[in-house]
Parts: structure tokens; C-alpha cells; sequence
């Protein structure tokens, strides 16, 4: 037993954290909601941007359409999976490229939300890999 005062205490507690399935069933309602608003709008753009694209006669135009439609399904699965997935890093460089490239301030003050309430959430929690 430790008699002197000005000494660190031991201590024997441990602090166990429950665990939770990263998947989107446990996200809350508004990156829920943020998630389906982003697939939605991918869907209607493409909807947009296919019809562009078949209806002009410009053959830059279809490659266009194209290499937007690729980059833009390639953006929302990478946001989908760090959003569920709760990664730190790639939730702080997304919202970077929503200021930088895209110009897109909006979408990064909501990526920075998403990243608050992540790091909050990885204080509560241990998250094991879903299926």
C-alpha cells in the first residue's frame, strides 16, 4: 500500500466501452438522411446528364458526361464508406476537397459535423467490423 500523499493513487478500474457494429443502421438520423440525399442526387444527375449526353450529337459531350458520372459514383461511395465505416481521416480529407476542388462550402461545414459527432462517438464507443 502506498503511504505517501503526494503520490499518483493506483487505480484498478478499467474502463470498458461498448461495442457497436459500424454499419449504417447505427448511424444517426441526419447522416442517414445526408447519405440518401447524396445517392439521390447522384441518381437525378445522372439522370441529367444521360439525357445531355444521348440527346446532344457532340461526341466531347458524351465523354464528358462520362468521366462525371465516374468521378462523381466514385466521390459518393468513398463518402458512403467513411461516413458508415466512422474513419477520421478520410471524413478530414473529403471535407478538404469539398473546399478546395469543388468550392463547396455547405457540404464541408457537414462533413466537419459528421467528423465531430464521429470523434464523439469514437470516445463512447469500440466499433467492431459489421458484415
Amino acid at each position: 500500500m502506498n503511504t505517501n500523499p503526494y503520490e499518483t493513487p493506483e487505480s484498478n478500474i478499467l474502463e470498458e466501452k461498448t461495442e457497436i457494429e459500424a454499419s449504417f443502421a447505427t448511424l444517426n438520423f441526419w447522416r442517414k438522411f445526408y447519405l440518401c440525399f447524396m445517392w439521390l442526387s447522384l441518381a437525378m444527375g445522372c439522370a441529367v446528364f444521360i439525357y445531355v449526353g444521348v440527346s446532344s450529337d457532340e461526341v466531347g459531350m458524351g465523354l464528358f458526361t462520362f468521366i462525371y458520372l465516374v468521378i462523381a459514383l466514385a466521390l459518393c461511395v468513398w463518402t458512403h464508406n467513411a461516413v458508415v465505416k466512422r474513419k477520421h481521416n478520410q471524413l478530414l480529407v473529403l471535407t478538404i476537397i469539398n473546399v478546395f476542388p469543388f468550392m463547396n462550402i455547405i457540404g464541408a461545414l457537414i462533413m466537419l459535423s459528421i467528423l465531430r459527432v464521429t470523434k464523439k462517438e469514437h470516445q463512447q464507443y469500440k466499433f467492431v467490423e459489421g458484415m
